[in-house]
């Protein structure tokens, strides 16, 4: 079989295998851009658009976050000591008009709130203004509706955060 290729070839003219060599070297770059370059010029293309696509949530996510949190990046939160937690809270519950039932100091680092009948929103808010003032963080927060809508009672023990 090879020898039928060696002697068909050696029987062809000088311009007919010019023209099969360079038909061959033609298929071959041919094959070579489709198999090979092709895909990875697809493939770089995607990752241009994906970065793109990334590129513009990541603008719109900050936009959305200074829209949600407008002050956010601007303050910076107090530290707390265990001597001042447990005045801070409880100064900040009257500032908010939150009656709790009971607010004692439990361990060195946490102070425990029960209330019986607070809104749930005005707890909400006062829990947002702390958490953003303050170092500190819930370490539990136990809820349960009562029969009026709206209002809640509970417990929850605020801890400040260890440096």
């Amino acid at each position: 079989m090879i020898s039928n290729l060696k002697d068909g070839w050696d029987n062809r003219e000088p311009r007919e295998k010019k023209i099969l060599i360079l038909g061959g070297v033609a298929l071959s770059v041919i094959i070579v851009f489709q198999w090979l370059l092709l895909p990875v010029i697809h493939y770089f293309h995607d990752l241009k658009s994906q970065v793109e696509h990334q590129t513009t949530l990541l603008t719109w996510m900050k936009q959305a976050e200074s829209k949600i949190n407008p002050g956010n990046n601007a303050s910076i939160q107090q530290p707390v000591s265990d001597k001042t937690l447990l005045n801070i809270l409880s100064i900040s519950l009257n500032e908010q008009g939150i009656q709790p039932t009971q607010v004692r100091q439990d361990g060195k680092n946490n102070v425990n709130i029960n209330f019986h009948r607070v809104v749930f929103n005005e707890l909400l808010l006062w829990l947002h203004q702390l958490l953003s003032e303050y170092s500190v963080t819930i370490e539990q927060l136990t809820l349960s509706q009562t029969d009026t809508p709206g209002i809640v009672q509970g417990e929850i023990i605020i801890g400040q955060v260890l440096t």
